[in-house]
């Protein structure tokens, strides 16, 4: 179901989450497309129909792993792009 699925995206953007922050050179938007892309899908998945509280913390996992990704694009991003990643509303 849609749920799995997004708590499947959600594990797969902590895992670039933690390659990401253990690498530290971050080198354009593009290499940074599989976080963006799976945190994205996680946080679309996972936030309608949040019935338990479990539901919610499984979302907002979802929308830091979201943010994180958002904040390195922007880092990295051309300027006027980047402003956009920092401002960036799914």
């Amino acid at each position: 179901d849609s749920r799995e699925l997004g708590q499947v995206a959600c594990d797969v953007a902590s895992n670039e989450v933690r390659y990401w922050d253990s690498r530290r050179d971050w080198a354009n938007v593009v290499a940074l497309n599989l976080l963006l892309t799976s945190a994205g899908t996680a946080v679309r998945l996972l936030g309608p129909n949040r019935q338990r509280q479990r539901d919610t913390l499984e979302y907002a996992q979802a929308l830091t792993r979201w943010a994180n990704g958002c904040f390195k694009a922007g880092c990295v991003a051309p300027q006027a792009e980047g402003y956009q990643y920092l401002n960036l509303l799914l």
